[in-house]
């Protein structure tokens, strides 16, 4: 069953709270009240997810999230389907890819915005070097 929140709005006449300014009243506390409600609410919930596109011979797809701090991760999808999922981890400084089309479960090295062990076409090695750049931004 879906998480449900349920919200009941309160109408309040505009007044001045006595010992503020024209500016603050209950209706601007109301509505900072709600915002404030609802970005705790927000922040709980997923912003991106995509399906596997591969089938069963690339093996079991990672399952990731953003639970490790200090990481940043990229999603790359050709006009084939294919996908891949780009980790770097500014702790270690080290990055890895994970490859559908190359079998999910065996993450390739990333060493200096290149990849060890495969070669990638023109657009994938583009999209990893964009990946690199933005991961290790503040390291130059």
């Amino acid at each position: 069953m879906p998480n449900t929140t349920m919200i009941y709005f309160i109408l309040l006449p505009l007044a001045v709270i006595p010992g503020f300014g024209e500016e603050q009243n209950l209706e601007y506390t109301f509505i900072s009240s709600i915002k404030q409600f609802m970005e705790g609410q927000m922040s709980e919930q997923s912003i991106f997810q995509v399906n596997n596109h591969h089938n069963d011979s690339a093996g079991r797809p990672p399952h990731l999230d953003d639970t490790t701090p200090n990481q940043y991760r990229g999603y790359f999808e050709n006009e084939y389907g294919e996908q891949a999922i780009f980790i770097y981890d500014r702790t270690t400084s080290r990055g890895k890819l994970y490859m559908g089309d190359s079998g999910w479960e065996t993450p390739y090295e990333i060493r200096d915005g290149e990849i060890v062990g495969l070669n990638l076409s023109p657009l994938e090695q583009s999209w990893l070097q964009l990946c690199w750049q933005a991961a290790t931004w503040s390291k130059h």
